[in-house]
């Protein structure tokens, strides 16, 4: 479809000035007024301006068809008006071609007249100002129609003497050019990618090109020729060609060993041969396959054959003709000849295709209760923990055959260990430390007695859980050695430090009641009928008492060096 022009002519009235108020016959436009005027000042013309486009005239008339449309404005004012307007992005107005008006009731002083077609180059640049001018010829010619008062009362037409206006041409929207017939439309979709500039060119968006901007910028580097892309920043490889860039030829199916300048193409690279370059023309030099010194000869592709020394046979001269007369086996092993050569029989402490190499027999862990495993040729040895015998360690040491305790009563063997029963004074595993535990720590004359026997022990590892739960609260209950000391009459404590109180014992008698003076000494107060030391009846009898009431009453008078008798 063919895209034409769309615009709008605009036409802005400034001001304009009448101040004699006359129509264009020179007659007033209203009454003429009394008193020698001419015109009555006081009753001014309805002064409206009416636009008409027509093709070039020498001579323009005021009648006559409006080629390229017409408008007109409302009544503006009177005889004179200057209008404060600011400029017109648009408006209402006359449609264009046969013509069509702008809305009378405009009294802003602004035409606007729409045309369809390309702007008329001589109508080009029609802004400025004109004033009246019946013999003009050119642009567009401003008429201006003051009216009577009186609506029903016909007037000819005619203009102000001087006035001022800016006309000027202006596009519709999506139309461009200096004719306005460039047709462009931003957008973005699958018809294209773009906006448009003031001269209404195609500005691509980014990543888009072409005319149309229809054409993806590609990924940087991407082959003109074998890429593409739909979506800018692609690289989208034609059939037969591979790679980031799309650089790279796609060798022909199944090809193994070849290469390429165009698809599908499979060039063996040297030593290879065959439709996918899979045959090795030089079987020999890659794969060496003949051994013992045979020479290899290269037959066809993947195939050889090997020229052996004597002495040896097989596609590869791999097999040794009469083998074992070289005595290949060694450590004992016995040779035995076959197709393939011959095969070593070894003995239980050695292994390899030729018995050099030892078995590791501590590999099978043979030793037990941690004992360390050692190899030795031929075998192993087991480092027994203490307590532990045998090849394996699996026999209990009697380490009482030995008389490992030294001050014990006796030894007891125990699975993995021993129990030593002390003399007294003496302790340790092997009863071998003297036992000294309260000597020298003895006060006021205490002396240090042992009390027991002590025994030592030396247990095996896996009792060490068992008898701390059960078994050791029994049997080790004496382990250490126990002793004392033995205190003198009326001292106490661990190590007889604590002396005898004064009134311990109750020594006083009959209800008295025991004092403590100083801490060292007592006084008994004694009850009405009662004196003495002990608080003794008055003149009482001799008594007899008992050795150990004497003690009692000796020791609580010592400290007064007193003795008394019952």
């Amino acid at each position: 479809q063919a895209v034409g022009a769309v615009g709008m002519f605009e036409l802005q009235i400034r001001n304009f000035q009448n101040p004699d108020g006359l129509l264009q016959s020179g007659e007033c436009c209203d009454l003429p007024a009394s008193g020698g005027q001419r015109c009555s000042a006081r009753d001014q013309c309805d002064t409206f301006f009416y636009a008409c486009l027509k093709e070039y005239q020498a001579r323009v008339l005021p009648k006559g068809a409006c080629t390229f449309g017409s408008g007109s404005t409302g009544v503006l004012g009177g005889n004179s008006l200057s209008l404060q307007h600011h400029d017109h992005k648009g408006g209402e107005g006359g449609g264009g071609g046969g013509g069509g008006g702008g809305r009378e009731e405009d009294t802003n002083g602004h035409i606007v007249i729409r045309f369809k077609y390309a702007w008329p180059p001589w109508m080009e640049g029609g802004t400025g100002g004109w004033t009246r001018s019946a013999d003009r010829a050119g642009p567009p010619v401003l008429h201006a129609e003051p009216r009577r008062p009186v609506a029903d009362v016909p007037s000819p037409r005619a203009t102000p003497e001087s006035g001022v206006l800016r006309s000027a041409s202006r596009c519709d929207l999506n139309y461009y050019g200096p004719l306005c017939n460039k047709f462009c439309r931003a957008r973005d979709d699958f018809f294209g990618h773009f906006s448009c500039n003031l001269s209404g060119s195609k500005v691509c968006m980014e990543g888009w090109t072409g005319p149309e901007c229809k054409e993806a910028v590609c990924k940087q580097g991407c082959h003109q020729s074998h890429g593409f892309c739909s979506e800018p920043g692609e690289c989208k490889c034609h059939y037969g060609w591979k790679g980031p860039l799309c650089d790279q030829c796609v060798t022909f199916p199944g090809c193994v060993y070849g290469s390429c300048t165009e698809p599908w193409q499979c060039v063996c690279d040297v030593n290879w041969g065959g439709l996918l370059c899979n045959k090795d023309l030089n079987y020999c030099g890659n794969h060496q396959p003949c051994k013992n010194g045979g020479t290899c000869t290269n037959t066809e592709p993947n195939e050889y054959q090997c020229e052996c020394q004597e002495g040896f046979r097989g596609r590869n001269c791999d097999i040794v003709e009469h083998a074992c007369l070289s005595s290949p086996c060694m450590n004992g092993a016995t040779c035995v000849e076959n197709p393939a050569g011959f095969t070593c029989i070894c003995t239980s402490s050695w292994t390899g295709a030729s018995c050099t190499d030892a078995v590791r027999q501590c590999d099978r862990s043979p030793c037990g209760h941690g004992a360390s495993c050692q190899e030795i040729p031929g075998g192993f040895r087991c480092l027994c923990p203490p307590g532990w015998t045998g090849r394996t360690c699996q026999l209990d040491a009697n380490e009482c055959e030995v008389s490992v305790c030294i001050h014990a009563h006796s030894c007891h063997n125990l699975i993995g260990g021993y129990l030593c029963d002390c003399l007294p004074g003496w302790v340790g595993p092997n009863c071998d430390i003297r036992n000294s535990s309260c000597q020298d720590l003895c006060q006021n004359n205490g002396h240090c007695e042992v009390t027991g026997s002590a025994r030592g022990a030396v247990l095996p590892s896996w009792f060490d859980r068992c008898l701390s739960v059960c078994f050791l609260p029994l049997v080790l209950k004496d382990l250490v050695s126990g002793s004392r000391c033995v205190c003198p009459p009326g001292f106490s404590g661990t190590y007889c430090q604590n002396a005898p109180r004064p009134c311990e014992g109750a020594p006083c008698l009959h209800g008295g009641q025991c004092v403590e003076t100083a801490g060292t000494s007592a006084t008994c107060i004694c009850p009405a009928g009662y004196s003495g030391n002990l608080c003794e009846p008055a003149h009482a009898p001799k008594l007899d008492i008992s050795n150990r009431e004497r003690e009692k009453l000796n020791r609580f008078h010592s400290t007064e060096t007193q003795e008394v008798e019952a």
